[in-house]
């Protein structure tokens, strides 16, 4: 499902998308600091980049990337006035004499015991991103996808074991079924963490906002079914729970503090007479302003 044209972007019939995401490292007196961004980019980012430095249009740059990939221009701080460089860049003189020396090593050896690289641990500064993506969950199996941002989302839905992706245009949304199966949850990824897990919800409905003035999640519960529910909601970062009663045909709203995990959210739900976990939401809401990146990056297991 695609609310944006993909002409151009198909192979054999078949819209194919971006590749693998690979970091990039950009050095410049607006983008020092060590800060973050984790907007989704691509080779012709650096084009419209371009684009919006010369006011050139590159003609060969499909719609769709245009919705999803951004133009690079939210990795720069243009108020930044101060231009010193903390370190001095490396000499490339002998790049070119080091290059064609190394094509005569050897063969690399590859070790016979692996492990995984770590992440370093810690917070790092990160930029504004333009994301504001919801998803639903109402009644009767159905999700309610909403993109009030100011750029487009693809978005990675596994429901019955096949994963599809689904391209929601900025302003756009759109309804679906999904019906989880035993086993096997419905689960959501999207930009920067945005995730979504659910399994049988039964005539559950749950929905997550950010009220950015007052720096607080507004997560709300409404129970369909003809019977009181229970559920225990487990917020991660904050390491603390609630037990709520839903009565037949009630909303809940619940608020959750914002600020002291900069902006990232965590909600488990749990059935309370069982504890099984039967809804899980996590992400980050932009409100426009640096933040932080997730305080969960880094930490052991």
């Amino acid at each position: 499902m695609c609310t944006v044209s993909t002409q151009g972007e198909s192979y054999n019939g078949i819209p194919v998308g971006l590749g693998p995401r690979v970091p990039a490292i950009v050095v410049s007196p607006w983008t020092k600091g060590g800060w973050v961004n984790s907007e989704v980019f691509d080779h012709t980012s650096v084009l419209r980049f371009l684009e919006a430095r010369f006011g050139v249009q590159c003609p060969t740059i499909t719609a769709w990337r245009r919705s999803v990939c951004g133009d690079l221009t939210s990795l720069f701080d243009f108020a930044q006035t101060d231009r010193k460089w903390e370190a001095n860049l490396p000499r490339t003189d002998t790049y070119l004499a080091e290059t064609r020396k190394s094509c005569a090593l050897p063969k690399p050896v590859v070790p016979t015991q692996q492990s995984l690289p770590k992440q370093e641990p810690g917070q790092r500064p990160a930029r504004a991103l333009p994301y504001s993506v919801h998803t639903d969950i109402l009644a009767g199996n159905t999700v309610h996808l909403i993109n009030d941002g100011s750029q487009g989302v693809v978005l990675r839905i596994r429901s019955g074991g096949v994963a599809r992706h689904y391209t929601l245009a900025a302003g756009q949304d759109f309804k679906l079924k999904l019906a989880p199966q035993k086993g096997q949850p419905v689960t959501v990824h999207g930009p920067n963490g945005f995730f979504r897990q659910w399994s049988e919800l039964g005539q559950l409905e749950c929905t997550v906002r950010h009220n950015a003035g007052q720096s607080q999640f507004v997560l709300v519960l409404c129970n369909h079914q003809k019977a009181a529910r229970v559920v225990r909601i487990v917020e991660g970062y904050g390491g603390t729970s609630r037990t709520v009663t839903l009565l037949p045909g009630a909303k809940v709203q619940t608020l959750w503090p914002a600020a002291q995990s900069d902006n990232w959210y965590d909600f488990t739900l749990l059935e309370a007479h069982n504890h099984r976990p039967v809804l899980h939401v996590a992400g980050h809401m932009e409100d426009g302003k640096p933040s932080r990146t997730d305080p969960y990056i880094g930490r052991g297991a």
